[in-house]
């Protein structure tokens, strides 16, 4: 199923960018998690999470799944800036 099939996708488009936007209008301060699994089928994927303080608690957010050709550090990287700039236009 494709990311237009899922009904759930746009929710769930719209509720990340709405904390994104939040963060950069706020000018909060926040870090950017990543981690790389791999699949038994030996795909690789990285794991976008967000982590801030939103009303005096620290939250982590999922933003999103990638999958990655290099799993390395400099892979990684240009992987994720990729991923932030063409979802939420982040550069």
């Amino acid at each position: 199923m494709s990311m237009t099939q899922n009904p759930r996708h746009p929710i769930s488009h719209e509720m990340r960018t709405e904390i994104i936007n939040y963060v950069v209008q706020s000018g909060a301060k926040f870090s950017i998690l990543v981690d790389e699994s791999t699949t038994v089928s030996n795909v690789q994927w990285m794991i976008v999470y967000m982590r801030m303080q939103f009303d005096g608690v620290i939250c982590t957010y999922f933003l999103g799944l990638q999958e990655i050709s290099d799993a390395i550090a400099a892979g990684l990287e240009s992987t994720l800036t990729s991923y932030l700039n063409d979802t939420y236009r982040i550069k």
